[in-house]
């Protein structure tokens, strides 16, 4: 099983007039780099370094004998801009 889901989910909380905030987060770095790139681009300024969290891990066995373990990790960056 080597297939590869990528999921992007952005988080928009005003925080007032003069700034705006956002938390980018991606199933996979590529994509979050780019998006982050993206934003960057439109003025918005990356905030402290990114996250990685995993969210699953699922141990794989044969038999009795444990072979490996898959993770599954969402990976996120604080973003802001001012108004």
């Amino acid at each position: 099983m080597n297939s590869f889901i990528v999921s992007i989910f952005i988080s928009e909380i005003k925080i007032d007039t003069e700034m705006d905030y956002k938390v980018i987060s991606s199933s996979s770095p590529e994509t979050l780099s780019s998006r982050v790139m993206d934003y960057i681009k439109e003025g918005w300024e990356a905030i402290g370094s990114h996250q990685v969290v995993v969210t699953h891990q699922q141990n794989r066995f044969r038999g009795t004998q444990h072979t490996d373990t898959i993770s599954k990790t969402e990976y996120s960056q604080t973003i802001v801009k001012k108004s």
